[in-house]
């Protein structure tokens, strides 16, 4: 396999960047966003973040795969905690994108577990790691420290 045939696992994290960038800019603008989802959403984006982290600092070990497939896991749930609180919340369309983003969730953990597999060092997982770090660090700042919520106290 080489180097070019590995950027097309990278299509999930282009659909899934994608859709969430949807949801973050436009559905979540649109409406109320109670203090759960504000922590919550971070958690979401580290949970993936620590499954990338594994990729960048350890070599694809029985033991380092086993890490990662656990951690994939846990990621893949996590991202579900919230559904009790959009049911009340979002419309139609951001419970459609939400349900794409569950499809693709661990899709995208398995692109990253392949390309790690076969190219511990392809440039796909720093990028990755360094967007989703920095749009945890826009989730925290802005939903927890610059954004006020009229309908919150």
């Amino acid at each position: 396999m080489n180097q070019g045939d590995l950027w097309l696992l990278t299509i999930p994290f282009g659909v899934q960047g994608s859709l969430s960038v949807f949801d973050e800019f436009y559905l979540h603008y649109r409406r109320h966003v109670p203090k759960w989802e504000r922590i919550g959403h971070p958690i979401d984006t580290f949970s993936l973040l620590a499954c990338v982290c594994i990729t960048l600092w350890l070599e694809p070990s029985f033991y380092a795969v086993v890490s990662f497939v656990l951690l994939s896991v846990i990621s893949s749930i996590v991202i579900t905690k919230d559904e009790w609180v959009h049911k009340d919340l979002a419309t139609p369309l951001e419970m459609w994108v939400h349900a794409m983003l569950f499809v693709l969730h661990p899709i995208v953990c398995m692109s990253i577990g392949i390309i790690w597999f076969l190219d511990p060092n392809h440039l796909s997982l720093k990028i990755e790691a360094a967007l989703l770090f920095m749009y945890m660090c826009y989730q925290i700042i802005y939903w927890n420290m610059l954004q006020k919520d009229p309908l919150e106290n």
